[in-house]
């Protein structure tokens, strides 16, 4: 399975807060979390996650600075917010969920 450039779950724990962080949990690896695709070439990760107000998109990518950038549909506005910090524990816990 292709890879990401390395990142961990504290790089995403990091960016998001300990709060985000674990809220993010109770998505992680579940049926809330769908379309899950790994664009290898452009080092990024897309998903659905679906919220309390709808479904929600979003982006994880790690360029080549190593810096973490989301992008999201969801009214949340934290840098990483609960979606996107869901779709990257994700990939990192179940890389085999992501199509290529």
């Amino acid at each position: 399975m292709p890879s990401l450039q390395p990142f961990t779950e504290a790089k995403i724990k990091k960016a998001c807060g300990e709060v985000i962080f674990e809220r993010a949990l109770d998505y992680v690896c579940t049926s809330f979390l769908s379309n899950r695709l790994l664009y290898f070439r452009a080092d990024k990760l897309t998903g659905v996650v679906e919220g309390n107000d709808g479904d929600y998109r979003t982006t994880f990518q790690l360029p080549l600075d190593g810096e973490l950038h989301t992008s999201w549909t969801c009214p949340s506005e934290m840098y990483v917010c609960k979606p996107a910090a869901a779709l990257g524990i994700t990939y990192l816990r179940k890389p085999e969920t992501f199509l290529i």
